[in-house]
C-alpha cells in the first residue's frame, strides 16, 4: 500500500500490531497500544517521576501516591514560563539521566514536558502516556514540540523524541466531547494523506467513532500512526516531505491566534483543512468533487460553536498573522494541499491583498 507526497512514493504496511517501533535518529522508540483499567501498571519504578495533567490526576489518580508535578494543561499555560517552572521542579528533585519522566496528558502537556526534558541538562529521558485522541492519533509520533509565544502558536519549537509511548484507550472514556472530536480531526487529516482506502475506512466508521466504539477507535488510531510513521521515518526533522503534515495547520494556527484559542487545536485544523481545500480549488485546480467529498466528512467534526467563532476573525488581520507562521519565507506561505486521493502537493501561496481576498472567500463558503 502507498501514497504520494509531491512525486515521492511512501509505502506502508497493510496491518499494524499493538506494539511497533518508530525509527528515530536520536533513538528508536516503541509504541504500545493497550486497553487496561490499570492505567499506570508499567511505571512503578522508583526512578519514575510524573508530569500529570491536573484533570487527569483528579479523574484517575486522586488517591495514588505519585512523585508528581500536576499541571493545568491550557493553551495559555503552554509557554516558556511554564516550561521553566517544570525545569525548576526537575532541579529541586535532582533529576538526572537515571530518571524517567512520565508525561501523562494531552498534546499541551506533551509540548511542555518534551520541551522541558529536552532543555534540562541537554536532555533527560521521558515517556509519553497520551490521554487525548489527538495525542494518541497524531502527536505521540514524530517528536515535534512547540510553545506559544506572543500569542502566536508554537513559535518556540524543537524536536524531542520520547523513549516510549503507551497508548491506553481507557483515557478516552472521560475525554470532553470537543477535545475528542478535535482529535478525530487530526486523525482524518492523516487518513486523507493515506489515500482513498483510508478515507473510506474513516468515513464508514465515523458513526461508531463518534460513539467512542473502542474497536473502531483502535483501528483509526492504528491507521493514523501507520501514515505518520511512514513519513517521519523518512523526514524526521521536517526538511521536506514531513511538511505535508502541516495540511490544515497554517490556516488553523492563524484561526487559533485570531480567536484567542477559543476552540480546540484539532477543530481549528479541521476548519483549516476545509479553507485550504477551498483555496486549492480556486487557485490550484484541486478536483472539485474530491474537495467536496473531503469537506463533507470534515463538517461532521466541526460544531456550530466553532463556525460562530469564525465571526471573530477580522479580515484585515489574517495575512498579518499568517506572515508570522514558521513555514513562511518572505511573503510566501508553503501550503500543503491534497491534489487527489493519496497525493499531497506543496503550493506557494503569496501573502498579498489579492490572496487575502481568496482566504475570506474560502472562509465565507463554509457558511453556505
Amino acid at each position: 500500500m502507498s501514497f504520494y507526497i509531491e512525486n515521492k512514493k511512501f509505502n506502508y504496511k497493510r496491518k499494524i500490531t499493538n506494539n511497533f517501533l518508530i525509527k528515530s535518529i536520536p533513538h528508536d522508540y516503541e509504541i504500545e497500544i493497550i486497553n487496561s483499567s490499570n492505567l499506570l501498571q508499567k511505571f512503578k519504578g522508583k526512578k519514575n517521576v510524573f508530569l500529570i495533567d491536573e484533570s487527569i490526576k483528579k479523574l484517575y489518580f486522586k488517591k495514588l501516591p505519585l512523585d508528581a508535578m500536576t499541571i493545568r494543561a491550557t493553551e495559555k499555560n503552554k509557554n516558556i514560563k511554564k516550561a521553566i517552572e517544570i525545569i525548576n521542579y526537575f532541579e529541586r528533585k535532582n533529576i538526572t539521566n537515571l530518571n524517567n519522566i512520565i508525561v501523562v496528558g494531552g498534546g499541551i502537556l506533551q509540548d511542555l514536558g518534551a520541551f522541558a526534558c529536552s532543555m534540562y541538562k541537554r536532555g533527560i529521558p521521558w515517556t509519553y502516556v497520551p490521554t487525548t485522541m489527538l495525542g494518541m492519533t497524531d502527536s505521540c509520533v514524530g517528536g515535534k514540540t512547540g510553545l506559544n509565544f506572543t500569542n502566536k502558536k508554537n513559535m518556540l519549537a524543537l524536536f524531542s523524541a520520547p523513549r516510549k509511548v503507551l497508548i491506553n484507550l481507557k483515557f478516552l472514556d472521560t475525554l470532553p466531547e470537543r477535545e475528542f472530536i478535535s482529535g478525530l480531526g487530526e486523525s482524518l487529516r492523516l487518513h486523507i494523506t493515506g489515500g482513498k482506502k483510508f478515507i473510506n475506512i474513516f468515513e464508514n466508521n465515523i458513526g461508531l467513532l463518534l460513539k467512542r466504539d473502542k474497536k473502531a477507535l483502535k483501528k483509526i488510531i492504528q491507521n493514523s500512526l501507520i501514515v505518520k510513521k511512514s513519513v517521519v521515518e523518512i523526514d524526521e526533522f521536517e526538511k521536506n516531505y514531513r511538511k505535508s503534515m502541516n495540511y490544515g495547520h497554517s490556516i488553523g494556527h492563524a484561526l487559533e491566534s485570531l480567536t484567542n484559542f477559543s476552540f480546540p487545536h484539532g477543530m481549528a485544523v479541521s476548519l483549516g483543512m476545509m479553507i485550504e481545500n477551498n483555496i486549492a480549488s480556486m487557485c490550484y485546480d484541486l478536483d472539485y468533487k474530491f474537495s467536496e467529498r473531503i469537506n463533507k466528512i470534515i463538517r461532521k467534526l466541526i460544531d456550530k460553536r466553532a463556525i460562530n467563532d469564525l465571526n471573530k476573525v477580522k479580515e484585515k488581520n489574517f495575512v498579518d498573522v499568517l506572515k508570522s507562521d514558521k513555514k513562511v519565507l518572505g511573503n510566501i506561505l508553503k501550503l500543503s494541499v491534497p491534489g487527489n486521493y493519496g497525493k499531497m502537493y506543496f503550493k506557494d501561496f503569496h501573502l498579498h491583498n489579492k490572496n487575502n481576498n481568496f482566504i475570506f472567500k474560502a472562509i465565507n463558503s463554509l457558511y453556505v
